[in-house]
């Protein structure tokens, strides 16, 4: 009874311990992105229930890795979970590699194809193959059905396998002799020393948790005493500060208290756990053992020590936190401390500014006798502004006292400029009413030598506006209106400045305007008496081109000769307002300005009347080029459709040819309507466009039928190939055999899109082939596994000797050996490779393709 109970508990111990087995399949991390939603999809459900697990991962690069080397790595980060086999693609390098456990029944699978390369040979007559057409999802599903055939008819091992073991009986052991090993105690061991190192490595745990939250109080504490000086300087600014300031120091120092309080909260609190894990490190092991439990290889509930390590986690970002609070207050406790210094240096700054300022003042009312009561008033101002914000300061409401700084600073900065500028305005004002006769003086000497009469100016009325502006002037000076005072400076200034610019613009029109009396006199000439050469342009376009190309060009010549009369008669009149009798400069130039632009507008007017019968003669020969141009294209056109047997009606290049050879006939006739045939060229162009579009489409169509009919014929090759000759290959030779005569059919009579659905049709054929070819193939593997099945039932009926297995003692009969790690496979094991793999712990190979 005690012996049931101990084998319920160990069975009970081992159900907890060891994973639950998963079915068999095949999953695949596409990280290169080289298979594609379909390919990934088929691969996943189709090979679910297979006898060995693949691991299947693309990249889009090695970076440099060598691709075993990386191979060898994935395996072993993917073995734990259960997986047999790891495969590596490599996009970018086009390889592949695939990796297993040495010793194990894939790698003994595998190893029945080669003694030299096994996993190249598997690849080669796979994957490789496949990849060759295109099919890279076939490649992996004809590598899986490969090993699962190679699988299930793997070799008799050397000793019995695990399933034969289990079905031999043990021999039993005589309960009388004392000297015997009960298998049951060897189990018991086992399962103790288990436990044994699951509790080390639980107690390991708790010890790191417990030096993890002793981490923690020992940053708490370093929290708190940097929170102290900052807590203990708000309040005391706080206290001896006043106003604004005062109330600043005491929010900060209200952040700064609840702070310190919280911290002081988490830091016992971190405290009590600590001691707490301490003293109960034992019991939180033993209760972890309790509630473990792996599914999987997954934990499946959150134990206390998992709830430790949460709690741990957040007190961590809770002292962050903490932490980024701190530091921000800190800062913002600096920048007040830093900003009362600050507001006492411009303060001052600002007094001595002040001071100057009023030095400055009195020093220009002693130095003119002018009181200057804007300024004065402006300075007034100012100060009071000052003096308020120089008693906040002096109550230590620097805050407050900083506020008003931003309007007084811009208003001392004006009031020191505005006395520069005062300073310079009184130093100006001795000379300016000397300057303004200083100009009279040089227009009058001006004047006479250039012997003006002033007929229409009068530049001593703007001297004159000066002199009273200059009274105006003064009074703003004296009365210290800075601006206004500079704005009156500045318009005397112009004032000088435009009456000495008029009178020379004077003698500017005067020589001008007769240089363009001269240049307008001569130019004239040649635009005379044209009649007759106009007449004889006429009658060239009369004989030559249409009505409407000339018929306009009477009234401009008409045009052009009133304008040369107008300009005849108004060049006496100009001559007349330039004499120096005259001098009505200024008129004179505005009328030779008005036959400026009469003159140009007579060479526009003269440039139609006699150019255009050259222009039309350039359009006629550039419409003829063209035209023999689209003559020419035409044909090549014509000469593309028939190499390349494309479906068009003749008709349709025999049209666009009378159409060109019309236009040819029409372009030589007189009189010549260019309008007409270059509109009539421009359909037969666009028409030509037309046809020509037509042709590249149609040889488009053409050339993609082909193609996709070649892709078609080397997929059907190859699959016929693979599938070989038996039952039912005659059927489909048939059927593609039809739709190839129907492909060629509607390539050589033009019918692209029927071609290519006759192509569609093809690819299903060719697709129903690989799908037969993959059903035979699981055909196979069924029929090995049904053959493997009986030949180990009949091992078993036949078998009267025993061997022992892994940990366990095996008898018969007819006796038979024993030992622990009986029952494996003769054959030595390596750190090497088959295939081109290499690495610790794992067996494989690789190839490019």
């Amino acid at each position: 009874m005690k012996e049931k109970r101990w084998l319920g508990a160990l069975a009970a111990v081992m159900l907890l311990l060891l994973p639950t087995s998963v079915s068999a399949a095949v999953t695949v991390d596409d990280q290169g992105e080289f298979f594609s939603a379909e390919e990934v999809e088929k691969l996943e459900t189709e090979y679910n229930e297979t006898e060995f697990d693949y691991y299947v991962r693309t990249i889009p690069s090695l970076s440099g890795e060598s691709i075993g080397e990386a191979s060898e790595t994935l395996f072993e980060d993917v073995k734990g979970d259960g997986f047999d086999a790891a495969i590596l693609i490599a996009v970018e390098e086009s390889e592949i590699h695939m990796n297993v456990g040495p010793g194990t029944a894939i790698d003994r699978a595998i190893a029945q194809l080669s003694n030299s390369d096994p996993f190249g040979r598997l690849l080669d007559e796979t994957f490789v193959q496949a990849a060759g057409d295109g099919r890279f999802g076939d490649g992996i599903a004809d590598l899986v059905l490969k090993v699962e055939e190679l699988g299930s008819v793997e070799p008799d091992a050397e000793d019995s396998s695990a399933e034969d073991l289990a079905a031999v009986p043990s021999a039993p052991v005589a309960p009388g002799n004392p000297n015997s090993t009960s298998p049951l105690l060897l189990l018991a061991f086992l399962i103790l020393a288990v436990l044994a190192a699951r509790i080390v490595y639980l107690l390991g745990q708790v010890k790191k948790v417990a030096k993890r939250l002793e981490a923690l109080v020992q940053r708490q504490k370093g929290l708190l005493s940097n929170v102290l000086e900052p807590y203990q300087q708000s309040l005391e600014r706080s206290e001896i500060s006043k106003g604004l300031t005062k109330e600043r120091f005491q929010a900060l120092h209200e952040q700064l208290s609840i702070l310190l309080t919280n911290a002081k909260e988490q830091e016992q609190t971190l405290t009590a756990m600590k001691e707490s894990v301490k003293k109960r490190k034992y019991a939180i092991a033993f209760k972890q053992i309790g509630s473990f439990a792996i599914f999987s290889g997954k934990q499946g509930k959150t134990t206390s020590l998992g709830k430790l390590e949460q709690e741990a986690s957040r007190f961590e970002k809770g002292s962050k936190e903490q932490e980024t609070m701190l530091a921000g207050l800190k800062d913002e406790l600096e920048q007040l401390t830093a900003k009362e210094l600050e507001t006492s240096r411009e303060i001052k700054a600002l007094q001595e500014a002040a001071t100057q300022a009023e030095t400055k003042l009195e020093q220009l009312q002693q130095e003119t006798e002018l009181a200057f009561p804007a300024m004065k008033q402006h300075i007034d101002q100012a100060l009071l502004l000052l003096n308020q914000a120089v008693q906040l300061d002096d109550a230590f409401d620097f805050a407050a006292a900083s506020e008003l700084l931003p309007n007084l600073k811009p208003k001392w900065q004006e009031i020191a400029s505005d006395l520069a500028t005062l300073e310079a305005l009184l130093t100006s004002k001795e000379t300016m009413t000397a300057d303004i006769d200083q100009t009279e003086e040089e227009i009058r000497h001006y004047t006479a030598r250039e012997n003006l009469k002033l007929a229409d100016e009068d530049p001593y009325a703007l001297l004159d506006e000066a002199r009273e502006r200059f009274v105006t002037f003064s009074e703003s000076v004296a009365e210290g209106r800075v601006s206004h005072a500079k704005a009156e400076q500045a318009r005397i200034s112009d004032l000088a400045g435009e009456a000495k610019r008029r009178v020379e613009t004077l003698v500017t029109y005067r020589d001008q305007t007769a240089i363009d009396h001269r240049k307008i006199t001569d130019g004239i000439l040649p635009f005379q008496n044209l009649e007759r050469a106009f007449e004889r342009e006429l009658e060239q376009l009369r004989s030559s081109y249409a009505e409407h190309h000339w018929h306009y060009l009477q009234e401009r010549f008409s045009r052009m000769q009133e304008l040369i009369s107008l300009i005849e008669e108004k060049l006496p009149l100009i001559a007349k307002l330039i004499d120096p009798d005259e001098q009505q400069y200024k008129q004179g130039r505005a009328e030779m300005n008005h036959l400026l632009e009469m003159f140009q507008f007579i060479e526009q007017l003269h440039a139609d009347c006699f150019t255009a019968y050259e222009g039309l003669e350039e359009q006629r020969i550039r419409l003829t080029d063209s035209i023999a141009s689209l003559k020419k294209r035409l044909s090549g056109m014509e000469e593309m459709a028939t190499r390349h047997r494309l479906p068009v009606q003749r008709y349709s290049f025999e049209q666009l040819r009378q159409g060109i050879e019309h236009l040819q006939v029409d372009v030589e006739q007189k009189p010549l309507d260019v309008t007409l045939v270059a509109g009539q060229f421009a359909e037969e162009q666009q028409r030509m466009e037309q046809l020509d579009e037509l042709l590249q489409t149609l040889l488009r169509d053409k050339q993609r039928a082909e193609r996709e009919w070649q892709e078609l014929r080397s997929a059907y090759q190859q699959a016929d190939r693979r599938l070989g000759i038996g039952f039912g290959t005659g059927a489909y030779q048939n059927r593609f055999r039809a739709c190839e005569g129907l492909i060629i059919q509607y390539i050589n009579d033009g019918q692209y899109a029927e071609a290519l659905s006759e192509v569609a049709i093809g690819r299903r054929i060719v697709e129903e082939m690989r799908e037969e070819e993959r059903r035979i193939a699981r055909e196979r593997q069924r029929r090995a596994a049904q053959q493997a099945a009986r030949a180990a039932a009949q091992r078993n009926r036949h078998n009267s000797g025993g061997g022992g297995g892994f940990g366990g003692f095996g008898g018969g009969s007819r006796g038979g050996g024993s030992g622990f790690g009986g029952g494996s496979r003769g054959g030595g094991s390596s750190f090497g490779s088959r295939g081109g793999g290499s690495g610790f712990g794992s067996r494989g190979g690789g190839r490019k393709f």
